[in-house]
């Protein structure tokens, strides 16, 4: 007999296996604590996103819950069906997965959404070392877009521009004689048509100035992930985007502390609006292009009116 027992009474208990087992299983816990914190950390969208933008959202929602497509579907359609002869909408969540399609490959003129491939064209080849931000152009007499919108054509020519400064005009105040300057003087309409075809767009024409919704929505996604210029550039882009001239479309009834970056298109018959809209916790694209209405203030109040149902729906949901 052992002293042990001699002195309690009775052998001691030998679950050395259980005792291993335990531990094991309290490392283990602790160490799939530690890996989801670290994993929660990383689900950081990494964009090169301007501040309080997608770069700072987290997904707080390991469960979120599953939206419906075709509820918002519903929803779209009842507004603009009754407005608009023909319209496309693309809805796509860079959060998580959910996307709505309608019509996205059909069609439209792009008007001002083109100055968009102007844009980034421009700035990939700054990047590239093939132009500089800081370049100035001198506006000749037949450079002056003598229609539409933007600022440049009452100042007349003669005027000196930083191609920065033409880029931000072009994307701000939708200046045309900006984007005729940069789109033929300086690119070339070929060398954007074979940069955006570079980046997967295949049904975007400068040359007949068309476009659809899918190759908008691809173009901006590809931007906001820094798949196109370097973080810098893409801020600066963005930031053009944003507190526009025309603000009358889809942040016209947004909350105000929700940041959206835009550009609107119009043409005879066609009202168009494309961007990104980002909330603490959201962050997605939405393009409205419409055929068939000939009062365009009207147009672009139900734009507004759809955006802002499409905002209650992506948040709510």
């Amino acid at each position: 007999m052992s002293v042990y027992v001699k002195q309690y009474g009775k052998e001691p208990s030998r679950n050395y296996p259980h005792i291993f087992v335990g531990f094991l299983f309290l490392f283990l816990s602790i160490g799939s604590l530690f890996f989801l914190v670290r994993t929660l950390r990383k689900t950081e969208t990494v964009t090169p996103f301007p501040k309080n933008f997608a770069s700072e959202q987290k997904i707080k929602i390991l469960f979120p819950k599953k939206r419906e497509p075709d509820a918002l579907k519903k929803i779209v359609t009842e507004t603009l069906s009754k407005n608009f002869d023909t319209y496309s909408v693309v809805v796509q969540s860079y959060t998580d997965d959910f996307i709505l399609r309608i019509n996205d490959t059909a069609p439209y003129t792009a008007a001002s959404i083109n100055k968009l491939p102007i844009a980034v064209t421009l700035y990939d080849a700054v990047q590239r070392g093939t132009l500089r931000l800081e370049d100035t152009i001198t506006v000749q007499a037949d450079d002056i877009q003598a229609y539409g919108t933007g600022s440049i054509q009452y100042e007349g020519p003669g005027g000196a521009y930083t191609l920065r400064t033409l880029t931000k005009l072009m994307l701000n105040e939708s200046d045309n004689t900006a984007a005729h300057i940069l789109g033929t003087s300086v690119l070339g309409l070929s060398v954007i048509q074979k940069k955006i075809e570079s980046l997967g767009l295949r049904d975007t024409n400068m040359e007949d100035n068309t476009t659809t919704n899918n190759d908008m929505a691809l173009l901006l996604k590809k931007l906001s992930e820094g798949g196109i210029v370097n973080t810098k550039y893409t801020q600066e882009l963005l930031e053009y985007m944003k507190d526009t001239a025309y603000e009358d479309r889809l942040p016209s009834l947004l909350p105000k502390d929700v940041d959206i970056y835009h550009k609107i298109g119009t043409a005879i018959g066609e009202i168009h609006d494309i961007g990104i809209v980002s909330t603490p916790k959201l962050t997605y694209y939405v393009g409205i292009m419409t055929k068939g209405t000939l009062d365009e203030e009207n147009g672009g109040k139900i734009i507004a009116e759809t955006s802002k149902k499409i905002y209650d729906f992506m948040t709510k949901n």
